[in-house]
């Protein structure tokens, strides 16, 4: 299970340039949009789950470019 969390959080550092110290932050970022489509985490929904966290990480280091 910690495994599973390390990779989780190295897939975010690695593909969406989240710095590590950022990644729980960012999670709960996309959690808490209220416009987020729970349905992208079922299966098949790969692809578009992928370009949603690529917008959202877009938006996440723009609105936070000034806390780091």
């Amino acid at each position: 299970a910690a495994s599973d969390v390390y990779k989780r959080q190295e897939f975010i550092i690695d593909n969406f340039n989240i710095p590590e110290h950022r990644v729980e932050e960012f999670i709960q970022f996309v959690e808490n949009d209220k416009d987020f489509d729970f349905s992208l985490l079922n299966y098949g929904k790969e692809l578009e789950f992928l370009e949603v966290l690529n917008q959202k990480s877009k938006e996440f280091l723009k609105r936070n470019s000034d806390k780091d």
